[in-house]
């Protein structure tokens, strides 16, 4: 449950650059995907747009999440796992992606619109350079399209965050990585 009025996003077009609505959001340890944000998103009066239309709101999924065997993902794990993805080659391969999609991505966001890189919060080499990415993109795309990342581990708290850097309200909000820990 947000916040936000039921209403707070009305009139709010988000669409998905490199991900399909169901493929898994890295945001969730559960398996709930972009759908599950897309969900919340639509509850505060937005609407999902359809693939190529226009949108206000661009959701980028970073695919970087550490995943062990036995379902640990506390932060020693996390680290370890970030380290084995940074020498085989999986997390450049995921940030190569990330960085593609939102590329590719952008021409679709409408001015003043924002493109939200989600992440989950227990990859620690991926925060690091999706921040970098984020910050760097926001002073590129400056005034035209605002550029910022969330960073968590439960749906619910993705849609918080992506709620808040859509919410119009926010729309000085550019360059910002935002963690809910």
């Amino acid at each position: 449950m947000s916040a936000l009025a039921p209403d707070a996003l009305a009139g709010l077009e988000v669409g998905y650059a490199g991900a399909q609505q169901d493929a898994p959001a890295p945001t969730s340890a559960d398996g709930e995907g972009m759908r599950s944000l897309a969900g919340g998103l639509a509850e505060l009066g937005a609407r999902i747009a359809a693939d190529d239309a226009p949108v206000d709101l661009l959701l980028v999924p970073v695919d970087g999440e550490p995943s062990t065997a036995d379902g640990d993902s506390s932060p020693g794990r996390g680290a370890t796992d970030s380290l084995d993805a940074a020498a085989t080659g999986a997390m450049a391969a995921s940030l190569t992606a990330a960085f593609s999609a939102a590329r590719d991505g952008a021409p679709r966001i409408r001015p003043g619109g924002c493109l939200v890189f989600v992440l989950s919060l227990a990859d620690i080499a991926a925060h690091a350079a999706i921040t970098s990415l984020t910050r760097t993109l926001a002073l590129e795309w400056a005034p035209d399209v605002r550029v910022n990342a969330i960073a968590c581990t439960r749906p619910a708290d993705a849609v918080d965050l992506a709620a808040l850097v859509a919410w119009r309200p926010s729309r000085t909000l550019t360059g910002a990585v935002l963690d809910a820990v």
